[in-house]
């Protein structure tokens, strides 16, 4: 209780006050930016598959953190106010700046286009499609919001899947989630969405079913509500396996 007073003398109240002020403030702004990063740039469990967590908690590092501990550190009634002025404005230039800069570095990893093939979301940003050298405005004739859902058509059996996937790599061919040509919408009508999407033991409900999700930064499996197209429950490492289809198919058809 004593060190606490001790503190409590040392920290003068305009200085503490100054803080808070700051910290009110940063808090405030950076609640609004999060808001449109995750309800518009980052739906839902998006954030974590598609890399833009590790982003947002750079943002609020330095927006929330910096910003107001600096304003502490130099907040001192004995000096002028002009001087002030100029020392909290030098902090708030720079901390706008940090947060510019992270929520451009965050804005270019939005997804723009999350391709479904076969059992796997596939999480694309405008980079990816530059490095390549895919024309993302080919994305604008697909209906809905971004970013686009789309999916590529696939075989069914996992057999076939795997035979035609090991084919094309031998051929050298493009992979499927990079064919925009072969890119559709996702479908709305539960029967045709039901063709589209594998189930899987791990759907834990009627609308919602779990799939592998990549982007460049992790992998891991994802719940897709069919219903509300929301992706949530992320799990980052974990896959639904296909090869246990694969063995399923194949004991089918062993000889004896």
């Amino acid at each position: 209780m004593r060190l606490l007073q001790r503190l409590g003398n040392k920290l003068d109240r305009p200085r503490f006050t100054a803080f808070l002020i700051h910290f009110a403030g940063s808090v405030g702004l950076i609640a609004a930016i999060f808001s449109v990063i995750y309800l518009v740039w980052f739906p839902h469990a998006l954030a974590a598959a598609s890399g833009g967590l590790e982003g947002l908690t750079i943002i609020a590092a330095v927006d929330v953190v910096l910003g107001p501990l600096l304003t502490f550190v130099i907040y001192d009634v004995a000096k002028s106010k002009s001087h002030l002025a100029r020392d909290i404005g030098v902090i708030i230039f720079l901390q706008l700046a940090a947060l510019i800069a992270g929520v451009s570095v965050v804005y270019a990893a939005k997804p723009i286009a999350i391709v479904h093939v076969y059992d796997t979301f596939y999480v694309f940003r405008q980079p990816d499609f530059d490095a390549l050298d895919i024309n993302s405005n080919a994305l604008n004739k697909f209906s809905g919001n971004y970013p686009k859902i789309l999916y590529v058509d696939s075989e069914k059996n996992p057999v076939a899947f795997l035979a035609k996937k090991t084919l094309d790599k031998l051929n050298r061919a493009k992979p499927a989630q990079l064919r925009v040509d072969l890119y559709r919408n996702m479908p709305r009508n539960n029967i045709q969405i039901a063709s589209v999407l594998r189930k899987t033991k791990a759907d834990n409900s009627a609308d919602c079913t779990v799939q592998n999700i990549e982007s460049v930064y992790t992998s891991g499996t994802i719940c897709f509500h069919t219903e509300t197209f929301k992706f949530t429950d992320f799990m980052e490492g974990k896959s639904v396996s296909l090869l246990d289809d694969v063995n399923i198919q194949y004991n089918r058809v062993k000889p004896k």
